[in-house]
């Protein structure tokens, strides 16, 4: 890699042998198939909204059908060096997303809510470059700025033609770029499906742990539960010495208890300032709901110096509306607003088990507008709880060092991120040369 001369350019500085051309230069633009609901589900290979939306390449096979003609797939062909780019949606942020095809796609056609670009000349351009250029973050800013908004977000054709395309001089040059980006996105993929995979096997072991099917070393019997057709031969086989009782819950070990939660904490119900209050700077953060939580953790986004309720550093936040129970660590002292409760004294075998149960609280939870629970369907809420502090502590301890292994790799994929934006703003306009 090193550094390169420059030019000025309308696009800013590039590299004095790079070219800059536009997208009406090298493509004749088309409109796509609309068809009837009717029509979608069985037929011919189709590209949806969603894929192009979703992906910087036309994924090797096409999952969605329409009935289309012969006609129609004539028409709204799919050809290797094609590019696809979203013309409308409800937000400005889903317009101008690309998607180039890497192939051919036999009696393929693609959505209407999409454009076609279609190359005068597929030899012009690596294709693999194209892809990332187009979702650079020069080219989201230039939709964006260009996008026009009525009821709906939408591009017209010569705006969309008018974006500038930004060429090194040979093929190869293009392609080391492409594969640069491309062995970055390889590793994102691969630590994302790692993380997926970390998820899943946590999300098994609250399974096991949180309802005391497994038992850790040392803590009653290790024998799983048995699997029972009704609640009668449950209890049948719970009272042959399996070690299992049933409850309002299930069948749990004999051991262990079903509490209401405010029989194993302290419940604080939140309860809003006055507006006036509000602030940018100063008084005492303010945590609302769901958009005062990242990563099961609060942070801050408006102060208030008008104290309503108060939460404590180390209380565990748990959303009463809109959604129903989302679960959270308070990172420092703050004021409870009345879109969340604190829930004090509460350890990290409770904490574990409101994030297993979390999605349960759709369920227990009414409203017209907004969904809710009152403070005395929360207090009725019942978990379950092993008897021993101990056991709630090596539960808590196993969950807690997946937690923070995932939490890890989560990190390691947003430096990746990160890099592959770093990357993509050095190689794409030539400050950094791979030559």
């Amino acid at each position: 890699m090193k550094e390169t001369k420059f030019k000025q350019t309308e696009v800013g500085m590039i590299p004095s042998d790079w070219e800059v051309k536009t997208l009406g230069e090298l493509y004749k633009v088309h409109n796509g198939l609309s068809k009837g609901k009717q029509f979608f589900g069985h037929g011919y290979p189709f590209l949806s909204f969603s894929v192009v939306f979703n992906n910087v390449f036309i994924p090797n096979k096409l999952e969605n059908l329409v009935d289309s003609s012969k006609e129609e797939r004539a028409s709204y062909s799919i050809n290797k060096g094609d590019v696809f780019i979203t013309r409308t949606s409800e937000t400005v942020d889903e317009l101008g997303m690309s998607c180039v095809a890497l192939k051919d796609y036999p009696n393929a056609t693609y959505n209407g809510f999409c454009k076609r670009l279609r190359p005068n000349d597929v030899e012009f351009v690596n294709l693999g470059y194209l892809g990332f250029y187009l979702r650079s973050d020069f080219i989201r800013e230039w939709f964006l700025k260009f996008s026009t908004v009525t009821t709906r977000a939408s591009l017209k054709n010569d705006e969309l033609l008018s974006l500038p395309l930004v060429l090194p001089p040979t093929i190869e040059e293009q392609q080391r770029i492409a594969n640069a980006l491309s062995d970055v996105d390889t590793l994102i993929a691969n630590l994302e499906k790692l993380i997926a995979k970390k998820k899943n096997i946590k999300q098994g072991a609250m399974q096991q742990l949180l309802t005391g099917r497994k038992r850790l070393p040392g803590f009653g019997s290790d024998e799983r539960r048995k699997e029972c057709h009704s609640e009668r031969s449950a209890k049948r086989e719970a009272e042959k010495s399996s070690g299992y009782k049933m409850t309002e819950l299930g069948l749990i070990p004999s051991d262990w208890e079903v509490k209401k939660l405010s029989s194993v904490c302290t419940i604080i119900m939140g309860q809003s300032p006055d507006s006036k209050y509000y602030n940018e700077k100063e008084g005492t953060p303010l945590i609302q709901g769901n958009a005062d939580i990242e990563n099961r953790e609060t942070f801050v986004r408006f102060y208030t110096t008008q104290i309503t309720k108060k939460g404590l550093k180390g209380d565990l936040i748990l959303t009463v509306r809109a959604p129903v129970g989302s679960v959270a660590k308070a990172t420092f002292d703050c004021c409870l607003g009345r879109g969340v409760c604190a829930l004090r004294n509460a350890n990290d075998f409770l904490y574990q088990y409101l994030i297993y149960i979390e999605k349960e609280w759709a369920k227990r939870s009414a409203g017209s507008t907004f969904d809710s629970i009152k403070s005395d369907e929360l207090s009725a809420t019942l978990v379950v709880v092993p008897s021993s502090k101990e056991e709630q502590t090596a539960i808590a301890n196993v969950l807690s060092d997946m937690d923070t292994e995932i939490s890890a790799l989560e990190t390691k994929l947003a430096k990746y991120r990160t890099l592959k934006t770093g990357m993509m703003q050095q190689l794409l306009t030539g400050k950094i040369r791979l030559i």
